[in-house]
């Protein structure tokens, strides 16, 4: 989002930080609302960017390998799409991220979406993600999984990746995902398959 107006506070001590934020933001693309015009007279579908408040509070705590991580955030004026309406969105976001002995790392998270327009059909929305990562081979091998999981649109996705460096110049990168996403292509004018496996080998230097 593009910034105007930004202020922030932070506190810390042994094992937690506290974050606290407001700004006036602007939405980072329009969103097409509608609205009633005399000329012509009838009904118009035009591209508008939000401007609204948001405030925010988020907190970390690290227990010996244990880092939990926690945020809430309250936003104004969010435009609905095709409407003359507005809705107050909340945010809340829990998660953690594990490190084993073995340098296993594991992590988790959930995300919901909160908007307070009972009047307009406005869905809820959560999601879900977990993830776990290892490196091998002297570090210079990474591999990485990670799940995801929406309510609305639903879908489903976990993807296998792995990294590896040869040198400091050449790293290459493999990845497969495989995909439940049947409602992702309601009322979108592009049919998506219901579920599907993509794979993908990356080259860098």
């Amino acid at each position: 989002s593009e910034m105007c107006i930004r202020d922030s506070y932070k506190w810390g001590g042994d094992g937690y930080d506290i974050r606290v934020m407001y700004a006036r933001l602007f939405d980072n693309s329009p969103t097409l609302i509608t609205k009633q015009s005399s000329m012509p007279p009838g009904l118009q579908i035009k591209p508008a960017l939000a401007h609204f408040d948001l405030i925010g509070i988020a907190g970390d705590i690290a227990v010996g390998r244990l880092l939990l991580k926690g945020e809430v955030s309250y936003r104004s004026e969010q435009l609905i799409p095709f409407s003359n309406e507005t809705t107050e969105r909340y945010d809340a976001a829990v998660g953690f991220e594990y490190t084993t002995s073995s340098n296993h790392v594991f992590n988790a998270g959930l995300w919901g979406i909160h908007f307070n327009k009972d009047a307009v059909d406005v869905n809820d929305r959560q999601v879900l993600s977990l993830g776990w990562r290892k490196t091998y081979l002297n570090d210079n091998l990474a591999m990485s999984l990670l799940g995801n999981w929406a309510s609305h649109p639903r879908f489903a996705t976990i993807t296998v990746l792995a990294d590896y460096r040869w040198n400091d110049y050449w790293s290459s990168s493999f990845a497969i995902t495989a995909a439940d996403i049947n409602e992702i292509g309601e009322g979108n004018p592009i049919v998506v398959a219901e579920e599907s496996l993509t794979m993908s080998i990356k080259y860098e230097f």
